[in-house]
């Protein structure tokens, strides 16, 4: 059988399976779950566990798309809403590049205007206490550097779990500094502390020394899944008497501090590996609190 012939015999791909092979493997879980919900609102059985598969995504249109967006601004926040629709206009975008439907009725289907209101932030800011308690209550060496590195660096779980061992070098010009390998393969070096530096070198594995170049490239600081770096978080949280703790707030940390430390905005970003200014101002979880300290420091005579 010729290659030609074995690509007619192939089936074709859903247009959901393309649609998350595009997208990070940190948001695939919440916009999978987010399309199965869409399917229930649609009038799916829930039973089967890929009965969004079985949806005819291609036949929907202008008219399904609004009520979809009327049923979903009345169970779920904004923010949930509209990236519950994004999952949707990401399925249909699909179905147009498989010929499923015409341009023009993806337009039409998704011209829909989002869910309007505002969401209240979620999550929040470790304090310098808080910050001190998780890890003076964290006494394995391993779990406290991990800790470490998401709030003195900014690294999402995943980006933790995927360090290697030669990710943590010494620039000349700069000092230690860390490579992360960022969401959309983006990689972005980010500036670290001695302290940091050092204690990161003391997580490489014992035949470091004495594995080949490629061996060493290839090998993981950590060696752990971010699935478990969520685990070693909340164990820490607790043992710290601050259960609503999440991984995701110690980046929030790194955020707020650094911009309350009067880091500017463009250096933040470009250190958490945000595209746009606005999702790193949507990190920063200092309060009224910190407003007033710098309107007293500025006007104060």
């Amino acid at each position: 059988m010729t290659l030609l012939q074995t690509i007619a015999k192939r089936p074709d791909p859903s247009p959901i399976s393309t649609y998350l092979a595009r997208l990070s493997s940190g948001s695939r879980p919440s916009q999978r779950s987010a399309i199965r919900q869409l399917a229930i609102c649609l009038g799916a059985d829930d039973t089967p566990s890929s009965i969004e598969y079985s949806c005819r995504w291609e036949r929907i249109t202008n008219s399904d798309v609004l009520a979809l967006r009327e049923i979903l601004r009345q169970r779920y926040q904004p923010a949930t809403a509209n990236r519950m629709l994004a999952a949707l206009r990401g399925v249909l975008k699909e179905c147009w590049r498989q010929n499923r439907m015409t341009l023009d009725q993806l337009q039409r289907a998704i011209d829909v205007l989002p869910v309007p209101g505002r969401t209240k932030p979620v999550g929040r800011a470790l304090t310098r206490d808080e910050r001190y308690r998780l890890l003076t209550t964290t006494h394995v060496a391993r779990d406290q550097t991990v800790i470490r590195v998401m709030i003195e660096a900014g690294l999402r779980r995943s980006e933790v779990a995927a360090l290697r061992v030669d990710d943590v070098q010494t620039h000349p010009d700069v000092g230690p500094v860390l490579t992360v390998s960022g969401k959309g393969g983006k990689v972005r070096s980010v500036p670290i502390t001695q302290s940091l530096y050092v204690a990161l070198l003391e997580q490489r594995p014992q035949d470091y020394l004495q594995a080949n170049t490629l061996d060493r490239i290839l090998m993981p600081l950590f060696n752990i899944s971010d699935s478990r770096v969520w685990q070693i978080v909340r164990a820490a949280a607790k043992r710290a008497g601050m259960s609503d703790i999440t991984p995701h707030d110690l980046r929030r940390t790194f955020a707020s501090t650094m911009l309350g430390a009067g880091v500017d905005l463009p250096t933040v970003q470009r250190m958490m590996g945000h595209s746009s200014p606005k999702t790193t101002v949507g990190y920063d979880r200092r309060g009224i609190t910190d407003a007033a300290k710098a309107v007293n420091k500025v006007w104060s005579y």
